[in-house]
């Protein structure tokens, strides 16, 4: 049984840290004018499972359709497609079955392909965002990216600003990342995490005491909001209103 007066100091945490509470889609236009026009961003999500962070991934995807050329999402889990978009088995599908509109879903295959993609759409001019939902689950065959050989994915987290190319990942074992997924993501979401996670971001993002008892008392749906080389604002998100 959780310790009552452990529990009330959270709380107590969570209301004196939080100075404000804003929407999903406050956050979602933050990340897209941190970015500027036509310029790639980098987003990951991290949370444990029922944290909410597909939900959340689902909305800002579909937001950044109307900012994008092209949507481009790697979602192979087992379980009902959680996403809005053209469905399709592999990238090689597209030519057989052209889109109706301008995001694709693919349920099959290797994310890095779908990565490849987003950078070709790059070569023609055009801005393109590349989701990969669950990404350590994902690249579980994909063993060129740990590897630090060529990849797409790495590629577009060094490369893409530039070249109109944004990347937005999740992953509820942060720890099992790639270093390089953590390091240049431009934002953070932390929705709630287990004890092991938790203890592996405060020592990879030098979160405080006080970010940490917030994110423990978060609840489903909830996130907090970290910016590259920036202390976190004091801001809770929560479900669109």
């Amino acid at each position: 049984m959780p310790d009552p007066s452990q529990t009330q100091g959270r709380e107590a945490a969570r209301s004196q840290s939080t100075r404000v509470r804003k929407t999903q889609t406050e956050a979602a236009y933050r990340i897209f004018d941190l970015a500027g026009e036509r310029q790639g961003w980098r987003h990951t999500v991290l949370g444990s499972t029922g944290s909410g962070k597909t939900y959340w991934l689902r909305y800002l995807a579909k937001l950044a359709a109307s900012h994008s050329d092209v949507v481009l999402i790697h979602d192979v889990k087992d379980r009902t497609p959680q996403y809005e978009g053209d469905y399709y088995d592999r990238i090689g599908d597209v030519v057989q079955r052209p889109p109706t509109g301008n995001t694709l879903v693919f349920r099959h295959g290797d994310p890095e392909r779908v990565a490849a993609f987003g950078w070709k759409m790059a070569s023609r001019g055009q801005t393109s965002l590349v989701v990969v939902d669950e990404l350590y689950d994902a690249l579980s065959s994909s063993m060129h990216f740990r590897a630090g050989g060529n990849s797409a994915i790495s590629e577009i987290a060094r490369k893409g600003r530039s070249r109109g190319v944004s990347l937005a990942t999740t992953s509820q074992i942060p720890q099992a990342l790639p270093q390089v997924i953590l390091d240049l993501s431009d934002t953070k979401a932390i929705f709630k995490l287990d004890s092991r996670s938790l203890n592996y971001i405060e020592r990879a993002l030098r979160i405080d005491w006080q970010l940490t008892e917030v994110i423990l008392t978060l609840r489903t749906g909830e996130f907090v909001l970290i910016e590259q080389g920036s202390d976190w604002d004091g801001v809770i998100y929560g479900p669109r209103q």
